[in-house]
């Protein structure tokens, strides 16, 4: 019998923290794609020549600022030609906005099971 379990306990209690990761991940991928989708709309307000001014990178700090984020920007660096993700990761957007349209909805509830 495993000491940590006891016999009135036949999981671990460390299987409560395990429980506790895919949500973890799930948060912090909805997360970055928010801040991915917050930069596009920047480039496609401001430009492709004003990315360097717009576009930050954001760093998540352990503890909150002083101003009580925990969201630090700072400057985009800019790319580097030994690089390996820099120089070969640049992708050029088009988009004819004489019929591209945005429409923020509501998302849809679903009916529970």
């Amino acid at each position: 019998m495993c000491r940590l379990c006891g016999p009135s306990n036949p999981f671990p209690p460390f299987t409560g923290i395990a429980g506790n990761i895919i949500p973890a991940i799930a948060t912090t991928n909805a997360i970055v794609a928010g801040q991915e989708v917050m930069e596009l709309l920047k480039i496609l307000k401001n430009g492709i020549d004003a990315i360097p001014e717009v576009c930050k990178t954001s760093y998540c700090l352990r503890s909150k600022s002083r101003k009580g984020y925990f969201l630090q920007p700072s400057s985009l660096a800019p790319p580097s030609a030994t690089c390996y993700v820099c120089k070969n990761a640049q992708v050029t957007v088009s988009l004819d906005t004489a019929t591209w349209t945005m429409e923020v909805s509501k998302p849809e509830r679903r009916a529970r099971r």
